[in-house]
């Protein structure tokens, strides 16, 4: 397999449950799925949930899906929606124009 990098990066938008190890969780998978996590951002905090955007590296589309299964596995841990940053870039760019 090749190397995680930045051109196939994808952002999960995760929902955890209160489970406070729950962004360790998803980390792990995603590293145990040979991907690379280069961001976590909390977007929301409730007491009963977490809302997280979770930034990764993989190798192709194929490994992206991969490490998007991977996270979607984790009890109490549901992929709200994925985006990667070309189809990002492209929709601000139409935008724009």
């Amino acid at each position: 397999m090749s190397v995680p990098s930045a051109s196939y990066s994808i952002t999960m938008r995760v929902h955890l449950g209160a489970d406070p190890l729950g962004i360790g969780r998803i980390t792990t998978a995603v590293g145990e799925a040979a991907g690379a996590v280069v961001a976590v951002d909390i977007v929301e905090s409730h007491p009963d949930r977490l809302v997280v955007d979770l930034t990764v590296n993989a190798s192709d589309v194929r490994h992206a899906q991969t490490v998007t299964e991977a996270v979607e596995a984790v009890d109490d841990a549901h992929v709200h929606k994925t985006s990667d940053r070309k189809l990002s870039i492209l929709h601000i760019l139409a935008e724009a124009a």
